[in-house]
């Protein structure tokens, strides 16, 4: 049972977004790429470029403040790909992120840089769905290891599979 996301206003969820990017730099030991007005900017709008690519109601604020934390992490550690997603930012409109979410698709699929796209797509699957508080959303049961492992184990053990199979 999914509930639905809260409400926030788009500067709550852009200081939320950059509180928690900031935590997670410092957790994680990131070079302080999210000091700054600028950074903080840029790191909301990388998680709601997260957001725009995986639009599901499972995953938190949190979990896309992450995603932009690792592409972040990723950006430091390469500066052509840090000018890349510079420019490719650059080139999306200034109100971008504070958009509704069908507005930011568009315009994405108009004027996103592909590489953009595909740096973000990358970096935001292992934050999204490798938490496994979103994976009973998914019915995966998770790790196979405790049970032995897949080889002793039926790999089709979801119940509205096996319904559908004839």
């Amino acid at each position: 049972m999914t509930q639905p996301a809260p409400a926030f206003s788009p500067q709550r969820r852009r200081l939320l977004a950059a509180a928690v990017a900031t935590a997670l730099g410092s957790a994680l030991h990131l070079p302080s790429a999210f000091a700054g007005a600028p950074r903080a900017a840029r790191a909301s709008t990388l998680a709601a470029l997260s957001r725009t690519l995986f639009p599901l109601a499972v995953f938190s604020e949190s979990q896309h403040a992450a995603a932009a934390a690792k592409m972040e992490a990723r950006c430091a550690a390469d500066p052509a790909l840090n000018a890349l997603v510079d420019r490719a930012l650059a080139a999306l409109p200034a109100d971008w992120a504070d958009g509704p979410a069908a507005t930011r698709e568009a315009v994405l699929r108009t004027q996103g840089d592909p590489a953009l796209i595909k740096l973000a797509r990358q970096s935001a699957v292992g934050p999204l769905f490798g938490d496994p508080a979103v994976w009973p959303h998914f019915d995966y049961p998770g790790p196979s290891i405790a049970f032995g492992g897949y080889l002793d184990r039926p790999l089709v053990d979801l119940p509205w599979l096996e319904a559908h199979a004839t």
